[in-house]
Protein backbone atom coordinates (compact mmCIF):
# COMPACT_ATOMS: atom_id res chain seq x y z
CA UNK A 1 0.00 0.00 0.00
CA UNK A 2 1.50 3.38 -0.97
CA UNK A 3 1.72 6.09 1.67
CA UNK A 4 2.07 9.84 1.57
CA UNK A 5 4.10 10.45 4.69
CA UNK A 6 4.04 13.92 6.15
CA UNK A 7 4.84 14.56 9.80
CA UNK A 8 2.02 16.12 11.75
CA UNK A 9 2.00 19.91 11.94
CA UNK A 10 2.53 21.23 15.44
CA UNK A 11 -1.16 22.09 15.64
CA UNK A 12 -2.02 18.37 15.26
CA UNK A 13 0.76 17.00 17.47
CA UNK A 14 -1.52 17.02 20.54
CA UNK A 15 -4.43 15.47 18.63
CA UNK A 16 -4.94 12.01 20.17
CA UNK A 17 -6.64 10.65 17.02
CA UNK A 18 -3.76 11.73 14.76
CA UNK A 19 -1.17 10.43 17.22
CA UNK A 20 -2.89 7.03 17.48
CA UNK A 21 -3.24 6.81 13.69
CA UNK A 22 0.48 7.37 13.19
CA UNK A 23 1.37 4.88 15.92
CA UNK A 24 -0.98 2.25 14.46
CA UNK A 25 0.49 2.72 10.99
CA UNK A 26 4.02 2.43 12.39
CA UNK A 27 3.11 -0.82 14.18
CA UNK A 28 1.39 -2.35 11.15
CA UNK A 29 3.79 -1.28 8.40
CA UNK A 30 7.56 -1.45 8.51
CA UNK A 31 7.60 0.57 5.29
CA UNK A 32 5.55 3.37 6.88
CA UNK A 33 7.69 3.31 10.03
CA UNK A 34 10.87 3.65 7.97
CA UNK A 35 9.46 6.52 5.94
CA UNK A 36 8.19 8.27 9.07
CA UNK A 37 11.49 7.85 10.89
CA UNK A 38 13.49 9.32 7.99
CA UNK A 39 11.52 12.54 8.43
CA UNK A 40 12.21 13.67 4.86
CA UNK A 41 9.92 16.68 4.79
CA UNK A 42 9.62 19.63 2.48
CA UNK A 43 7.02 22.34 2.24
CA UNK A 44 5.46 22.18 -1.19
CA UNK A 45 5.36 25.84 -2.23
CA UNK A 46 4.14 25.22 -5.79
CA UNK A 47 1.80 22.41 -6.71
CA UNK A 48 -1.03 21.62 -9.09
CA UNK A 49 -4.56 20.98 -7.88
CA UNK A 50 -7.56 19.40 -9.52
CA UNK A 51 -10.93 20.71 -8.38
CA UNK A 52 -14.22 19.22 -9.54
CA UNK A 53 -16.89 21.88 -9.92
CA UNK A 54 -20.48 20.57 -9.96
CA UNK A 55 -21.32 22.42 -13.20
CA UNK A 56 -18.00 23.13 -14.92
CA UNK A 57 -16.34 19.80 -14.24
CA UNK A 58 -12.64 19.33 -13.66
CA UNK A 59 -10.62 22.53 -13.21
CA UNK A 60 -6.84 22.08 -13.18
CA UNK A 61 -5.03 24.91 -11.39
CA UNK A 62 -1.58 25.82 -10.15
CA UNK A 63 -1.44 26.39 -6.40
CA UNK A 64 1.07 28.53 -4.52
CA UNK A 65 1.37 27.85 -0.80
CA UNK A 66 2.47 30.75 1.42
CA UNK A 67 3.11 29.77 5.05
CA UNK A 68 3.63 32.28 7.86
CA UNK A 69 6.77 31.90 9.94
CA UNK A 70 4.94 30.29 12.87
CA UNK A 71 3.16 27.90 10.47
CA UNK A 72 -0.09 28.81 12.21
CA UNK A 73 -1.59 30.17 8.99
CA UNK A 74 -1.21 29.60 5.29
CA UNK A 75 -2.50 31.26 2.16
CA UNK A 76 -3.24 29.18 -0.94
CA UNK A 77 -3.35 31.09 -4.23
CA UNK A 78 -4.90 29.26 -7.19
CA UNK A 79 -4.13 30.41 -10.74
CA UNK A 80 -4.66 29.17 -14.27
CA UNK A 81 -2.35 29.60 -17.24
CA UNK A 82 -3.45 32.43 -19.50
CA UNK A 83 -5.52 31.15 -22.42
CA UNK A 84 -6.00 27.71 -20.87
CA UNK A 85 -9.29 25.86 -20.47
CA UNK A 86 -8.98 26.40 -16.70
CA UNK A 87 -8.64 30.17 -17.26
CA UNK A 88 -11.89 30.10 -19.21
CA UNK A 89 -13.58 28.13 -16.43
CA UNK A 90 -12.43 30.70 -13.85
CA UNK A 91 -13.70 33.53 -16.08
CA UNK A 92 -17.13 31.85 -16.23
CA UNK A 93 -17.16 31.42 -12.45
CA UNK A 94 -16.22 35.09 -11.99
CA UNK A 95 -19.08 36.17 -14.23
CA UNK A 96 -21.53 34.01 -12.29
CA UNK A 97 -20.40 35.48 -9.00
CA UNK A 98 -20.65 39.03 -10.39
CA UNK A 99 -24.23 38.37 -11.48
CA UNK A 100 -25.35 37.27 -8.01
CA UNK A 101 -27.14 39.85 -5.88
CA UNK A 102 -25.21 41.15 -2.91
Amino acid sequence: MPYAVTPMPSSRAADPYATELVERLRRESAEFAGLWDRHEVAVRRLDSKRIVHPELGLIELECQNFVCESEAQRLLVFTAAEGSHAAEQLRVLGERIAEQPV
